[in-house]
């Protein structure tokens, strides 16, 4: 009960059973470990004579209140086990990732609003994509902050801000690798920087050969996927 309705998201009800089972677990066992102690405290009671049973009483509350917040992860990690995978590995740091990560939750989003079904949540998109929340959660606010994405209250989720087959391709490929990020050094404009020319050229190109590819298009044509089977490369 305490996992499934405390918490302000939704919880699945066999995550917060094997939640409240481990906890239960770890309450008996901290029960028959306070039990054993207290019986042999007698070097307790004669240091702090009546305040032993204060003391001992702040300690159960503390590991109770430990095997509480224990039970709670369990729940979490048995919903989104893909947040607790490997971390941010070195190809999930890669521009190739984030790219396809960029897209894969954008196309996601918009399959949403073609077949007319519920709204992503943020935990259920990452969910479904296999990354950790505080990956996907980044884009989702650059995106909210370009028009991209909007949040929305009633229903929760993210909805997309513009019609699809106005949201282009190259446009959320130039908002990924923000080529205006590379700032200035020394007063030297960046126009003046050669490599900067040649990168900047090179998303040109790339962005002229994405030209009227959008978002409905894309998801329409199912490109993305998450599924080991269809992207191998990109899922490891």
């Amino acid at each position: 009960f305490l996992y499934l309705f405390i918490p302000l998201h939704k919880v699945r009800i066999t995550s917060a059973l094997v939640g409240g089972v481990t906890a239960g677990v770890l309450w008996n066992v901290l029960g028959w470990a306070f039990t054993a102690f207290v019986a042999n405290s007698a070097r307790t009671a004669a240091v702090y004579s009546s305040f032993a049973v204060m003391i001992v009483f702040l300690m159960w509350i503390y590991f109770s209140w430990l095997i509480v917040l224990s039970g709670a992860q369990v729940a979490y990690f048995h919903q989104h086990p893909h947040s607790y995978r490997s971390g941010m590995t070195p190809r999930r740091n890669t521009p190739l990732f984030q790219e396809w990560l960029a897209l894969s939750a954008l196309v996601k989003i918009t399959n949403r609003l073609l077949s007319g079904a519920p709204l992503w949540k943020l935990d259920e998109l990452a969910t479904t994509l296999r990354i950790p929340v505080s990956s996907l959660e980044p884009w989702i606010d650059v995106f909210v902050e370009r028009a991209i994405l909007a949040r929305t209250s009633d229903p929760s989720g993210v909805a997309l801000a513009r019609p699809p087959e106005h949201i282009e391709v190259s446009e959320i490929l130039n908002i990924v690798r923000d080529p205006n990020d590379l700032g200035l050094r020394h007063g030297q404009a960046i126009t003046q920087d050669v490599v900067a020319q040649a990168l900047s050229e090179r998303d040109a190109g790339s962005s002229h050969a994405m030209d009227g590819c959008t978002l409905r298009s894309l998801s329409e044509r199912g490109l993305t996927s998450v599924d080991d089977d269809d992207n191998p490369r990109l899922a490891r």
